[in-house]
């Protein structure tokens, strides 16, 4: 799995409905890809996605919920769902957005934007980029929904 070299400066909001919105970051890391063909000569692709890196972000926010919070996630809160990432081909990626879709009252969909370069780039070659939701910010919109009245129904 690729190493994070860089957390660039990169942040943003996701607005999921209400009142709430959910921070973002934008990451850089060198890929697999560009490692092995660096050390080794032969290129392994990358097998990470943003939508990996969100679950588990997913995982870190619900450890660091007590047992009450982690009981009502998905229960009276809404979940969210990771979909497969968007793929950038230029670096247009910086401008774009994690895209929400909350057509379903329980579900919140997230789909984020991926840019890699390629290998043969000079100094900037086989980088990985991503827009990502941290876990800070899950625990703190779980927790803003769960004293939502939409949820206690």
């Amino acid at each position: 799995m690729s190493q994070i070299g860089a957390v660039s400066n990169i942040e943003g909001k996701i607005e999921t409905g209400g009142s709430f919105s959910l921070a973002t970051v934008g990451i850089k890391m060198k890929s697999r890809e560009a490692v092995t063909k660096l050390l080794f000569g032969v290129v392994l692709p990358d097998v990470i996605s943003c939508a990996d890196l969100h679950n588990i972000s997913l995982s870190m926010a619900l450890s660091m919920l007590n047992s009450t919070e982690q009981a009502a996630y998905g229960k009276l809160t809404a979940r969210l769902e990771f979909e497969p990432d968007e793929d950038y081909h230029t670096g247009l990626w910086d401008f774009s957005k994690i895209v929400v879709n909350n057509t379903q009252d329980d579900v919140i969909k997230l789909r984020a934007p991926k840019f890699l370069t390629a290998p043969w780039i000079p100094r900037l070659g086989g980088m990985f980029y991503c827009k990502l939701v941290y876990p800070e910010s899950i625990v703190e919109w779980i927790q803003s929904q769960m004293n939502d009245s939409r949820y206690h129904q």
